[in-house]
């Protein structure tokens, strides 16, 4: 094992639901870091290419770091070269709101909808309160 990778304390666990008009909601337990950022990333790409919307539901999540954060939005970007669109849900936990916050993320994460980003800042505002 490399000094630099840690091993998740938390596996990250991914449960699919499919839903109506062919899309699926992809759950994330656990933890999306460095170490599972990678296999997160992939299976996204791949529900894109099987689905005309992915779902990303992290309001279970228990910890992202950046390299977690990158395959969000790498997927996201990725999803818009393939047959799907993948969508992050506005209901995330306190840990990803606060690193999304951190990075100045909700502007591009949630662009042209500005309701959804002052949702975003009202749950984040209420998290650190």
């Amino acid at each position: 094992m490399s000094g630099l990778a840690r091993p998740s304390l938390q596996q990250l666990q991914m449960t699919e639901r499919v839903g109506a008009n062919h899309s699926v909601r992809l759950l994330i337990r656990g933890e999306l870091d460095l170490a599972v950022a990678e296999e997160f990333e992939d299976r996204v790409i791949e529900l894109s290419r099987r689905f005309a919307r992915v779902e990303l539901d992290l309001s279970e999540l228990g910890f992202i770091d950046a390299c977690g954060l990158r395959a969000v939005v790498s997927s996201m970007k990725a999803s818009s070269r393939s047959r799907g669109r993948v969508v992050l849900d506005t209901n995330v936990s306190a840990p990803v709101l606060r690193l999304i916050d951190v990075v100045g993320g909700t502007a591009w994460l949630w662009s042209g909808d500005q309701r959804t980003q002052d949702r975003v800042r009202t749950i984040w505002l209420r998290a650190v309160a």
